[in-house]
């Protein structure tokens, strides 16, 4: 599939160059480019992502199908002007649509990344977690700017996670091990994956947090000061959205979930979790919330606050 697409202006043919489903292209790209500088993605229109869906067992995406990842600085658009009628879809074929995750490049920030007019759609494997976004850095923003979700279900269909990888084994991590340069740091994500999925269990299960030292309160404290997470999502459209019809497995179920995990998980302490989220000028419609399934103490909302 070509990345190039040609357009006929004044009876001349233009050649301009925007991006097809290849993800795996997109994140080669993402490997060598300079992220101190502004980069911008025209997705071509009419172009329908599949990413593949993440495989515990292996650390990797089926088929080598990657979502769609970008790293600070990026921006990522449907068509030229960015408009959702240009139909860039993001299918739900995958674990993940979207993932910004910069310790998969060895890095732990994820800054200035806007996605504009992409259209994420179908998330519904049965049993399985999915995410149409996922952010999960120590600090960093991101925008979501007329963007249509829709006819998905799972839960949560959204997370954004200030995550900070503080022990020696999180730092060994996010040093790259691999040579390839096609390859993932997928060591480092899957360890990371396996945290976050135990401490969502921990949060939504139990109300305790175990004592520790001044010493290590101290750590935490100097490790999160001056880094934030900055979200900001507008103009956009949720539409047709339920949420897991199974709540037995988690207690909290939201559409939006906004959260602060930090590692070693036993000590369970976060004390400044900074996270700023902005939500206007953005639709809301048949999002299925309820279940005769759900025990009594069962929670479910449509931006949750976890930490």
């Amino acid at each position: 599939i070509s990345l190039t697409t040609n357009f006929i202006v004044s009876g001349q043919e233009e050649e301009k160059k925007c991006w097809d489903d290849n993800t795996k292209k997109i994140f080669k790209n993402e490997r060598k480019r300079n992220v101190t500088e502004p980069y911008t993605y025209i997705v071509c229109p009419d172009t329908t992502f599949e990413p593949g869906l993440f495989t515990p067992e292996t650390g990797r995406f089926e088929d080598n199908k990657f979502p769609l990842m970008v790293r600070s600085n990026a921006r990522i658009q449907c068509g030229e002007d960015g408009d959702p009628s240009n139909k860039c879809v993001v299918d739900g074929s995958g674990t993940f649509g979207m993932l910004i995750n910069p310790l998969l490049f060895g890095e732990t920030e994820a800054s200035n990344i806007v996605v504009k007019g992409l259209t994420f759609s179908d998330f519904e494997y049965e049993g399985e977690m999915q995410n149409l976004v996922t952010f999960r850095a120590s600090s960093g923003s991101m925008t979501l700017e007329n963007c249509i979700f829709e006819f998905s279900s799972s839960e949560p269909l959204f997370e954004f996670t200030q995550y900070f990888p503080e022990g020696k084994r999180e730092r060994q991590l996010l040093l790259p091990e691999v040579e390839d340069e096609e390859e993932l740091n997928w060591k480092a994500f899957y360890y990371q994956h396996q945290q976050i999925i135990e401490q969502r269990k921990k949060m939504t299960t139990k109300n305790e947090r175990k004592s520790i030292s001044d010493t290590t309160q101290k750590y935490h404290r100097d490790l999160q000061s001056d880094k934030e997470v900055n979200i900001s999502i507008i103009g956009c459209h949720f539409a047709n959205l339920a949420l897991t019809k199974d709540a037995t497995r988690n207690a909290g179920l939201s559409l939006l979930h906004f959260s602060g995990i930090g590692t070693p998980i036993d000590t369970d302490y976060l004390e400044r979790t900074n996270i700023n989220a902005v939500v206007k000028q953005t639709v809301f419609e048949g999002i299925d919330a309820t279940s005769d399934l759900d025990k009594p103490d069962t929670h479910r909302s449509i931006i949750t606050f976890d930490s």
